[in-house]
C-alpha cells in the first residue's frame, strides 16, 4: 500500500507546474525527487515508485515545463537553466516537505542533465545524485546534421519544429515501446530546434564543469543506448571530485533502463546504493 498525491506549484516566472509523489505507509527512510526525461512525464515512473515505496522510500516528481501536465508551450524553453530553476524549487518544496530524512535528486535522460548541470554549478542540498542515461553525450546517430546546425537555425527561426525523437529505440522490451507510442501525456509531435541547441549546450556545459561535481553519484547507464552515448557517465564520474562515486553499465541495455527487461537488476543497485547513504 502507498499513499499518492498531486498538486500544481507557481515557477518563479509565475507557469504553473505538476507535481506528484508516492509515499509508503510507514514513515519515509528517504525521499527520491525525481526529474524526467524530454517528451515523457511523471507518471511514467509509478512502478518505479512502488519499488522504491517497498523499501520505505518516497518518490517525488514533476512535470518539466511543456511536459505532461505541466503549463507552458510543448518542450519550449528560452533557456536550459529555466529547467534547472524549475528543479531547485520543486527540489525545495520535496525537502520543506521532508526535512528530517535525506533527499537524493535522480534525472534521467535530459533530466539527468539537468540533475547532472546542477550538481555542477549550484551544489544542490541533497544526500546525492542518480544520473539514469543522462544526455551528458548525445548519441552519434541522433540527427547529426540537425545537430550542426542547431546553433544557427535556433538564433534565427527558435521556434522551428523540424524532426521527433520516436520510440524505436526506447527499451527493448515491445510492450513499453507500445504504451509510451500511446501515452497521451507523452509528446509525440516534432520539438523545437531551440530545445535541440539548450539540450547540446547544456551537454558541453556539464563536460566542462564536471570537475566541480562533489556530490555522492550513482551513473547508469546501458551500453545499447543509442540515445545518449555512455561516454557521457565515464567522462562526468572520472572527471568529478566526489570521493563517492560509482558508475554502473549495463551490457546491450537501452535508454530507458527503468522499463528494460532487466529493470529488476537496475532498480536492485539504485536501492541498494540508496541503503548505503543514508
Amino acid at each position: 500500500m502507498m499513499t499518492h498525491h498531486e498538486e500544481f506549484f507557481e515557477a518563479r516566472d509565475g507557469l504553473r507546474l505538476f507535481e506528484q509523489s508516492w509515499l509508503p505507509d510507514c514513515a519515509p527512510r528517504g525521499t527520491v525527487a525525481l526529474i524526467h526525461g524530454v517528451t515523457e512525464h511523471s507518471g511514467r515512473y509509478a512502478r518505479l515508485a512502488e519499488d522504491l515505496n517497498r523499501r520505505g522510500y518516497a518518490l517525488c516528481a514533476m512535470d518539466l515545463r511543456g511536459h505532461g501536465r505541466s503549463d507552458g508551450p510543448r518542450l519550449w524553453v528560452r533557456r536550459f537553466d529555466q529547467y534547472l530553476d524549475d528543479a531547485e524549487l520543486f527540489l525545495e518544496r520535496v525537502s520543506t516537505r521532508h526535512p528530517a530524512r535525506p533527499v537524493f535528486l535522480l534525472g534521467h535522460s535530459m533530466g539527468g542533465a539537468v540533475v547532472a548541470l546542477l550538481a555542477a554549478t549550484r551544489s544542490p542540498d541533497v544526500q546525492g545524485v542518480v544520473l539514469s542515461a543522462p544526455a551528458i553525450w548525445i548519441g552519434g546517430n541522433v540527427y547529426p546534421v540537425l545537430r550542426r546546425l542547431a546553433a544557427l537555425v535556433s538564433w534565427v527561426w527558435p521556434t522551428l519544429r523540424v524532426t521527433h525523437l520516436g520510440c524505436r529505440f526506447l527499451s527493448r522490451d515491445p510492450a513499453v515501446v507500445e504504451a509510451f507510442r500511446n501515452d497521451p501525456l507523452v509528446f509525440h509531435g516534432r520539438f523545437p530546434v531551440r530545445l535541440g541547441d539548450e539540450i547540446l549546450r547544456a551537454a558541453r556545459r556539464i563536460q566542462e564543469n564536471a570537475a566541480r561535481v562533489t556530490l555522492p553519484v550513482l551513473a547508469l547507464h546501458g551500453t545499447g543506448d543509442f540515445v545518449t552515448d555512455p561516454r557521457g557517465c565515464r567522462l562526468l564520474v572520472s572527471r568529478a571530485r566526489s570521493d563517492d562515486k560509482t558508475l554502473r553499465l549495463y551490457e546491450g541495455l537501452y535508454h530507458d533502463l527503468f522499463n528494460e527487461p532487466e529493470r529488476d537488476q537496475i532498480v536492485a543497485d539504485l536501492l541498494d546504493w540508496l541503503d548505503g547513504h543514508r
